[in-house]
């Protein structure tokens, strides 16, 4: 009898057993769990807006990637100096279309702010390399012929036989400096010191090369 006893108990685990491991996806507290592994809703991409020092920075990312330089404008404090020129359109146009930005941290104090970002663009620093070398090269020759050098004429000659699609891409990360206007709108000053290692990041180098002509033209 006790034999007969214990396998009707143990028939009886096996059969609760059973039912509990079919039953278990219904479970309240075990669906928690399989939440958990579901993909989430796709990130909402942050849109361009100057009431956030981040929408700012989106804004100005999206006017340069299509060469909007009036559009780029309403995004910044003061107009830009240097390579954000039509002077450089040729150059910048291309390669700005293909630039990608993300948004890291958001720090602000009072009417100052500073967003963290990595951008990856085209390395035209990089591909200008040989820039300073054709540069003292073009001021030998000037010396010889006695003659002026015209840096505007030759840079512009140099930088419209310039592709830049077939040059490789960088990553640099960089940290944005905005401030807020009297109406409550965050801009991003190109022209403060505190934003040229993001302008050199979305430009590729680029304004590292301009220092090094910079110095032979003095």
């Amino acid at each position: 009898m006790k034999r007969v006893k214990w396998l009707l108990i143990l028939s009886a685990v096996v059969v609760v057993g059973v039912v509990f491991w079919a039953l278990r996806p219904l479970m309240p507290w075990n669906s928690s769990q399989v939440q958990e592994h579901r993909p989430g809703p796709p990130a909402v991409p942050l849109s361009a807006d100057n009431t956030s020092p981040s929408g700012a920075v989106v804004g100005l990312a999206e006017a340069l990637k299509n060469w909007d330089l009036g559009l780029a404008a309403q995004w910044m404090a003061l107009a830009p100096q240097g390579p954000f020129t039509d002077a450089y359109q040729n150059v910048l146009a291309p390669a700005l279309a293909r630039m990608e930005l993300e948004l890291g941290a958001e720090r602000i104090e009072g009417t100052f702010a500073w967003v963290d970002v990595s951008v990856t663009a085209v390395d035209v620093g990089g591909g200008l390399g040989s820039l300073s070398a054709d540069a003292a090269s073009y001021l030998v020759s000037c010396m010889i012929g006695q003659s002026q050098a015209d840096w505007g004429e030759f840079l512009t000659a140099y930088l419209a036989e310039t592709n830049t699609e077939e040059m490789l891409r960088v990553r640099r990360d960089a940290t944005v400096y905005l401030t807020q206007d009297s109406g409550g709108k965050w801009r991003i000053d190109a022209n403060s010191p505190e934003n040229r290692a993001f302008c050199n990041a979305l430009t590729g180098g680029l304004l590292d090369v301009l220092d090094q002509l910079e110095q032979l033209m003095v």
